[in-house]
């Protein structure tokens, strides 16, 4: 594929991540303005206008090719316009709130912040502890295994002691209103879906239904069921063992195990404000939908302190955009409560792997050094000409990524700052061999075996920028690069 070697640097990689993890969001949750706020939110360490474009065109064709297998798997092959994602939330088109409930939106934002840090704490010592002790693949087929026997048994025996069974709900009734008929707001679309698990023909297992179904499934009931569908007490049970195998498996994923949870976190809300609400006038039922979504928003907010593009995402998936108001003001609150106590899981696992990547704000420590306290006054420095004896102890020796690059001046003395040079370009210099102002034959991919013959042709081509960002990453730090003969190091 030599074709696409003009893509082979780093800009060109670094545009790819962003591309691909913006159409990822957008074929899962059928999201694609969301897709690019993601990027430009958590993924993207740059960005400018190019990379918008890139990004968002490459969201619109994930999301029209997810649409048109699905038209295809629904066996009208170029018809679209229904399923826009694999995920889908439901319909939300009849659910409302009131003004008077945003209070109760920003404290379950600030719940959510609370469950997200603990998640964050645990799954930062839980990735320390695999990291030390489960490292073969053996091992950590080994613990997936075992985990899901575990949570699978727990599931089977709650479900069979502690459910509860309960008669479906409709699901298409049509109620006739003089002489012509009306679709019933309390039709349930999704009871096809709910688990029987033993109990008599026409009735549902609450707690199965919850434990039993696979993770979409379980959402949609807690968005979508009528307000009674579950009991107080096996809801309790079924967010508790949620929430523990969320916490404790790390093999789980993230985004679906978090909107489960937090659906059933936001659907406990409901019960509570409708025992609360029970006996005052004109008080009107809560819609579980609503306090479904918020919920998820809040623990999703809580782990991730994503604000902009789940919001974003939450109201492509829903597509009323009268949620936004709602939603946001729940992710700034789990947000900022999160961050009083840890980082977002994002920047927990990037500071866990020591990644090289910049973050937004310096940390709090940060605040009160100045720049006196990272100086030194025997820098390291380099001149226009100097030994590669003396570069290869400098790069062996240090870890810091560039060098200041000095000349004598008569105004200002012998060490005149005249620019930098990074880490990587000297390793390139020492690894093609290059010591000489001109060099005999350009850079190739490869660095060579033998060292380069010096006193070659004149006519030869000088090493640019552009040959150096070629030829890197492939090669080696210093102490474990190409070793130097006596000739070149002196």
């Amino acid at each position: 594929f030599t074709y696409f070697a003009g893509f082979r640097n780093d800009h060109e990689k670094r545009d790819f991540l962003s591309c691909g993890a913006a159409a990822g969001v957008a074929a899962a949750f059928g999201a694609p303005i969301g897709g690019v706020l993601f990027v430009l939110e958590e993924g993207a360490s740059f960005w400018n206008q190019s990379l918008t474009w890139r990004t968002l065109f490459c969201a619109m064709v994930s999301t029209f090719t997810l649409a048109f297998f699905i038209s295809g798997m629904a066996a009208s092959w170029g018809t679209l316009g229904g399923q826009a994602g694999t995920f889908t939330l439901g319909p939300f088109t009849l659910s409302t709130y009131q003004v008077w409930e945003i209070p109760i939106f920003i404290c379950m934002g600030a719940g959510g912040g609370v469950q997200g840090a603990l998640f964050n704490a645990v799954n930062l010592r839980l990735s320390r502890f695999r990291g030390r002790w489960i490292q073969t693949k053996g091992v950590m087929v080994l613990e997936a295994v075992v985990l899901a026997v575990a949570v699978t048994t727990v599931a089977f025996w709650l479900s069979a002691t502690w459910g509860s069974c309960h008669p479906l709900p409709p699901l298409k009734p049509v109620a006739s209103v003089g002489g012509s008929t009306k679709e019933d707001e309390d039709a349930y679309p999704y009871r096809d879906e709910m688990v029987r698990f033993y109990c008599p023909r026409g009735e549902y297992n609450d707690l199965a239904t919850l434990l039993l179904s696979p993770g979409e499934s379980a959402i949609r009931h807690l968005f979508h069921a009528p307000p009674e569908t579950f009991d107080m007490y096996n809801l309790v049970g079924s967010y508790s063992l949620m929430s523990l195998c969320f916490f404790a498996c790390d093999t789980v994923g993230l985004f679906i195990p978090a909107l489960l949870v937090g659906a059933a976190y936001g659907r406990l809300w409901t019960r509570l404000i409708n025992h609360v609400t029970l006996h005052m006038p004109h008080a009107k039922t809560t819609d579980a939908r609503i306090y479904g979504l918020i919920g998820s928003a809040a623990m999703l907010g809580g782990i991730t302190r994503m604000t902009i593009s789940l919001t974003v995402i939450l109201l492509e998936c829903t597509g009323n955009v009268e949620y936004g108001l709602p939603l946001i003001v729940t992710l700034f609150s789990a947000r900022w409560v999160g961050n009083y106590f840890n980082h977002g899981i994002y920047d927990i696992h990037i500071h866990l792997r020591q990644l090289p990547f910049l973050d937004w704000d310096p940390p709090v420590e940060g605040s009160r050094m100045r720049v006196k306290h990272v100086m030194t006054r025997h820098p390291k420095s380099v001149r226009t000409v100097e030994r590669a004896g003396l570069i290869w102890d400098y790069l062996s020796l240090t870890t810091h990524n560039g060098f200041p690059v000095v000349v004598d001046d008569p105004t200002f003395g012998p060490k005149f700052f005249a620019g930098i040079i990074l880490r990587k370009q000297l390793t390139v210099l020492l690894a093609q061999k290059d010591f000489a102002s001109l060099k005999p034959r350009p850079f190739s991919r490869h660095p060579p075996q033998e060292p380069n013959d010096v006193a070659g042709d004149a006519a030869a081509t000088c090493l640019s920028y552009q040959d150096m960002e070629a030829a890197y990453p492939n090669y080696p730090e210093p102490d474990v690069g190409y070793t130097l003969s006596d000739a070149y190091v002196a």
